[in-house]
């Protein structure tokens, strides 16, 4: 009788196929053919509880939104923990403790209806805005909130096992896709062009905006058509007419006034001319051709616009500026204890030896060394002003001292 495994291995093909469409199957269609039973029970009583233009809500609807919410948060909460115990840390905006020190996971925990309707909403409006998340967004915000320490498997596994196989991984993505879309949309809402700490936007404005968001009333009305009572107005005179217009042209329309009102609102017809420096340039550079510019260079080049200043000046401008401070500190060797010792070999007759001033303070023969070292090659300037510092003492003393900056 053949092995299992050998049947097994001579089909593996086809059940590996077998086996993905089974898993399709279950964990993608299964989940949302559900969400949709759920939130289309027949001969359930499912009122419409919030309208606005464009849609409706009704209360399965809503219901079966907060249950997911109580679920995703759920999975969040799991899956924060084994981050955090995995040495991992979120790097997506509101996770962590509250100001009332409640843990929160990026996504809202008001499971109040109206917060479902106004979450939908926004997510709604930012939408129409154009904005989008697809599922590979979902994935990229979850890699950031686990901190890449749990794989897909992993997060499926905790996933199954907060929730006990009851949310799907669709369900999951469509809710946290409505959720980060209503938190940029109300952001969008709370922020504004600002100089500063100031708004642009007016005060009146600001509160105009606020009260369409959070402004609510239970009211009552009853509908009144202008049709039913046009048979009471009868037809007026001209005369008439005349006299309403006339008491009521210099009054603005008001709504809670049933006085007459004509007079129209101030308006204005602005025209305005803009121009930006940077499109002026560019309209000025497309009409210089390329024997232009080439001239323009020439003439310039020919005036000495682009001439650098000889190069044997730079090392006379540069050896100054790193000697000056130099001859600072020397000042205070220079009186009465240093200069003695340069005297004395002043009065012998080699005054051609004033190069060998440059080693007097530690070499006290003289003469052995002015036929050798006179050259100022084997001395060079940038190395005897770092060690010693005869140029302050020299110039103090003797008229060599002319001589000396010239070798340096």
């Amino acid at each position: 009788m053949a092995s299992p495994f050998s049947v097994f291995r001579s089909n593996l093909k086809p059940l590996m196929v077998v086996l993905t469409l089974v898993a399709l199957i279950s964990f993608v269609i299964l989940p949302a053919v559900q969400m949709y039973q759920q939130s289309n029970i027949p001969g359930s009583v499912n009122p419409v509880v919030a309208t606005f233009k464009g849609g409706s809500f009704n209360s399965s609807e809503l219901e079966f939104y907060t249950k997911t919410l109580g679920q995703t948060n759920r999975v969040l909460a799991t899956l924060l923990e084994e981050v955090i115990a995995r040495g991992g840390s979120p790097s997506v905006p509101n996770v962590g403790q509250n100001s009332q020190g409640r843990m929160t996971y990026g996504i809202s925990q008001n499971f109040d209806p109206r917060a479902a309707v106004m979450t939908k909403l926004y997510a709604k409006k930012a939408m129409e805005m154009g904005l989008e998340l697809d599922d590979t967004a979902i994935s990229i915000w979850l890699e950031r909130f686990t901190d890449n320490k749990l794989t897909q498997n992993e997060m499926a596994a905790i996933r199954a096992r907060a929730t006990q196989n009851s949310l799907g991984q669709s369900q999951m993505y469509s809710l946290l896709k409505t959720e980060l879309l209503a938190n940029v949309y109300e952001r969008m809402l709370a922020t504004g062009v600002a100089t500063g700490q100031q708004l642009i936007i007016s005060p009146v404005n600001a509160w105009e905006n606020f009260l369409k968001i959070n402004q609510q009333a239970k009211v009552e009305v009853y509908p009144i058509l202008v049709e039913d009572y046009l048979e009471k107005v009868g037809d007026p005179s001209k005369t008439t007419i005349e006299n309403l217009f006339e008491e009521g042209k210099e009054r603005f329309a008001d709504p809670s006034s049933a006085l007459a009102a004509f007079r129209r609102r101030y308006t204005a017809d602005v025209e305005f001319v803009a121009g930006h420096l940077n499109d002026f340039i560019a309209a000025e550079k497309s009409k210089l051709t390329e024997e232009q510019l080439r001239a323009e260079y020439d003439r310039r080049a020919k005036g000495g616009d682009f001439l650098l200043p000889p190069i044997d000046l730079i090392p006379a401008i540069e050896t100054p500026a790193t000697e000056t401070p130099a001859t600072e500190t020397p000042a205070t060797e220079t009186p009465a204890t240093e200069t003695p010792a340069t005297e004395t070999p002043a009065i012998e007759p080699p005054a051609s030896e004033t190069p060998a001033t440059e080693t007097p303070a530690t070499e006290t023969p003289a003469t052995e060394t002015p036929a050798t070292e006179t050259p100022a090659t084997e001395t060079p300037a940038t190395e005897t002003p770092a060690t010693e510092t005869p140029a302050t003492e020299t110039p103090a003393t003797e008229p060599p001292a002319t001589e000396t900056p010239a070798t340096e």
